[in-house]
């Protein structure tokens, strides 16, 4: 059997494969960035989050594990780790970003891209990435990503480039204020959660007034800098992993076709990718 997790700090999304043509079993538990915890207890976090749903251990032969925090010096942590708790299984941990291009794009060349809290994108062809523009985080890079998007409605609204009487309903719906916006943004940890949490208000009011047209012009920021950076992007599909991508699905294809790209895919969710994917490899 196969065990395949797509991870990430909040949830992990598990799959049990049997046999060929039996429907996978799939459940979720709390998420787990490796990158955060110490390496002599990352067995005992695995143990919670698999002791519970996980019956069959002995007959795991094979598993995939891809997640937020995977760097490569971590990677080898995660798989003793799971390894531990799988007696003769093969353990394989790679990055979110390998599952993200795995999932949308289980056979062939693409180029995959995540549209999350922060961005990302690859180059893949059968099954390994091939090139990578690096995203550089929310202070650098993440162009369109939720921290993006969060960034340029409030930068906008404050500099009077949306209507004025956003400001006050932003407000009115955040119970922030300019002095708990300079608070949130610069003196407490995790700013770029706390901007990408303004996606929200941005969907609600997608219809205002030169809302829509910040999009579009932040995902073309995002094409430009991360997508039409690679050679052959005019002619490789795109595939996006992410529900950023499905919420402004419209105003993602606009900037796309502006540009001559086109769009294979949109899924949210990577797991049932990574099933085909690992059911044929």
């Amino acid at each position: 059997m196969k065990l395949i997790a797509d991870a990430g700090s909040t949830k992990i999304e598990w799959a049990v494969i049997k046999d060929c043509g039996q429907n996978p079993i799939i459940f979720t538990t709390p998420g787990l960035n490796p990158a955060l915890v110490a390496a002599d207890s990352l067995a005992d976090e695995f143990a919670l989050r698999l002791s519970v749903t996980l019956t069959d251990n002995d007959n795991i032969d094979r598993c995939y594990y891809y997640g937020a925090g995977c760097l490569p010096h971590i990677i080898p942590n995660v798989e003793r780790a799971l390894g531990s708790l799988l007696p003769g299984a093969e353990v394989h941990a790679y990055s979110d970003l390998l599952g993200a291009a795995r999932s949308v794009f289980p056979t062939g060349s693409g180029i995959a891209c995540i549209l999350g809290t922060g961005s990302n994108s690859a180059v893949i062809a059968d099954g390994e990435l091939v090139d990578n523009i690096p995203p550089l985080g929310y202070i650098l890079g993440d162009e369109g990503s939720g921290s993006a998007l969060g960034k340029r409605l409030i930068g906008d609204m404050l500099k009077r480039l949306l209507p004025p009487c956003l400001w006050d309903e932003w407000q009115a719906t955040t119970g922030c204020d300019y002095a708990g916006l300079v608070e949130a943004v610069y003196r407490r940890p995790e700013a770029n959660k706390f901007l990408a949490s303004q996606t929200r208000f941005i969907r609600e009011h997608i219809d205002v007034p030169g809302m829509r047209e910040m999009v579009v012009e932040e995902f073309g920021r995002f094409l430009d800098r991360n997508v039409l950076r690679y050679p052959d992007a005019r002619h490789l599909p795109i595939g996006f992993v992410g529900s950023l991508a499905e919420v402004f699905r419209t105003e993602l294809e606009a900037a796309a076709t502006d540009r001559g790209l086109r769009i294979d895919k949109i899924i949210t969710r990577p797991l049932q990718g990574l099933i085909e994917y690992h059911t044929t490899h």
